[in-house]
């Protein structure tokens, strides 16, 4: 099953339930201002928050999977590396 099948049968099953992305997505897009910058951690390579992203004055993500964040479609900057090596620095 796709992730959205089981999301759909949960649905279903429990008519209030919201999945954890369209939370996520609410609460980005009630926060971010023209003037906002937008840090995401652990970004990957997913374009699914570009258009809410694009609502930001600049987006900078961070990942420690190089080949994933250079693939990022819609990042201004890209941090590459661990958090916990990148917080000794």
């Amino acid at each position: 099953m796709r992730i959205h099948e089981i999301q759909n049968h949960i649905k279903a099953l429990h008519p209030e339930w919201v999945p954890q992305d369209e939370i996520y997505r609410k609460a980005v897009t009630n926060r971010i201002t023209p003037d906002s910058v937008i840090l995401d951690i652990g970004c990957g390579h997913s374009d699914s928050m570009c258009e809410i992203y694009s609502k930001g004055k600049k987006v900078i993500g961070q990942d420690i999977d190089e080949e994933a964040i250079l693939k990022h479609p819609c990042l201004d900057e890209r941090i590459i590396g661990d958090l916990d090596e990148l917080n000794k620095l």
